[in-house]
């Protein structure tokens, strides 16, 4: 596949990392450090541009916090937890919500979309979208 340049590395679970040809780095789920698949010469965050954060469970902002509070970079989430990012100290923060275009920091326009979990696509459970986000 050719990606124009694009670095796209996958980092453990569903975090990844992409850099760009003009040298943006962009952090998609923030969970490297404490993250037992992450490559051990990957857990130390050297520069970060952008962090984007698609829900709120641990094993996708594990490390949010210190990695913003380290890097200040764009952080790029719901509302619910950009606030909540927010209070524990981050304040580049940029909010986006299901199917609103975002002109992002890269010049790049995200969308943030519902999703559904693979564990909750069941015909008695669906996902409530409180928590089940693609942002792309």
């Amino acid at each position: 596949m050719n990606l124009k340049g694009i670095k796209l590395t996958w980092l453990g679970h569903a975090t990844f990392r992409i850099e760009t040809p003009g040298g943006t780095i962009i952090i998609i789920d923030p969970w490297v450090m404490n993250n037992p698949v992450c490559p051990e010469k990957d857990k130390t965050i050297r520069h970060v541009d952008v962090m984007l954060c698609t829900h709120a469970h641990g094993d996708h902002i594990g490390d949010a916090v210190e990695i913003g509070k380290t890097h200040n970079p764009a952080v790029v989430a719901i509302p619910e937890l950009a606030g909540w990012l927010g209070k524990k100290g981050l304040q580049n923060l940029v909010m986006m919500n299901k199917g609103a275009p975002l002109r992002s920091p890269t010049s790049r326009s995200p969308w943030c979309t519902p999703t559904t979990p693979a564990a909750s696509r069941t015909a008695t459970r669906s996902c409530t979208g409180r928590s089940c986000w693609l942002c792309h």
